[in-house]
């Protein structure tokens, strides 16, 4: 089955009050769909960038981490990161990841 990379981008100002329901609906959305976790909540701490002027500590758009799910294709992966309430704060990027041949 298709694996696809969800990694959740770094909102803007979020109130506090606000970040507790956001928690609240993020942990109901991963017991939804826990089935489809190959790598469930995989945050980030300290970040770098990397390329050939060094290296300096962040991102350009920071992230909070990322999960593996499967999935039977795109559009069942895409509905899933749909209802993900992590949406209404930051921003979520999917990708299918793809199996390189092993040799």
């Amino acid at each position: 089955m298709p694996k696809f990379y969800m990694a959740y981008h770094e909102p803007t100002d979020v109130p506090d009050d606000k970040k507790a329901e956001m928690q609240a609906a993020y942990k109901a959305w991963i017991a939804k769909y826990a089935d489809v976790f190959e790598m469930p909540e995989t945050p980030f701490k300290a970040q770098w960038t990397v390329d050939g002027d060094g290296h300096r500590e962040g991102f350009k758009q920071p992230m909070m981490g990322f999960c593996v799910i499967n999935a039977p294709d795109a559009d069942t992966a895409l509905a899933i990161a749909s209802e993900n309430s992590f949406i209404q704060m930051g921003t979520i990027h999917l990708a299918e990841l793809m199996e390189m041949p092993k040799g």
